[in-house]
């Protein structure tokens, strides 16, 4: 595997605090879990005002990495390698474009009837734009990427197996 700069930047910056994170999938003690969401929502709130400006590059860049900087650490502190949750939302993300025109029209068409199966009953307008060669179903009236009708969700469950494995002695 390999080593992810910022996960060794993070763990040495968590022994410099004296903080230990777990070797395994586990979760955060109520301390833990506060002092992370006032942290993760503090530096979420400074990329707003950033992106609001929009009219300094320098702070943008501090404002992205100091969000990336808490939500990995985070992560970390749940003993989870962000990189393995990346791979498995990217895959699901990636799972939203149409692979041909016939997956399209079906998507679209579940769309327009209220029968897509992550949109039950909901009948949204779409349209479909052919991109490098895969279909892109965007809603009508904002733009928004939509789910294929051969969505599949992100698999976390290795997550779940490693934190129920019995510590090594």
């Amino acid at each position: 595997m390999k080593v992810n700069p910022l996960h060794s930047y993070i763990t040495v910056w968590l022994e410099k605090i004296g903080m230990k994170k777990p070797d395994r999938p586990s979760l955060m003690t109520p301390e833990q879990k506060k002092m992370n969401m006032m942290l993760i929502d503090e530096e979420v709130q400074e990329l707003m005002i950033a992106l609001s400006k929009n009219d300094d590059i320098v702070e943008l860049c501090d404002a992205y990495f100091d969000v990336l900087w808490v939500v990995t650490q985070s992560a970390m502190m749940n003993g989870i390698n962000i990189n393995d949750i990346v791979r498995a939302g990217a895959a699901s993300n990636l799972s939203k474009f149409c692979d041909t025109h016939e997956e399209a029209i079906q998507t679209v068409t579940a769309y327009m009837n209220g029968t897509h199966p992550n949109k039950q009953g909901v009948f949204i307008e779409t349209r479909i734009e052919e991109v490098n060669g895969s279909y892109v179903i965007k809603r009508t009236k904002d733009g928004k990427v939509l789910k294929s009708i051969s969505f599949r969700e992100p698999d976390f469950s290795f997550i779940e197996n490693r934190m129920k494995k019995p510590e090594a002695v």
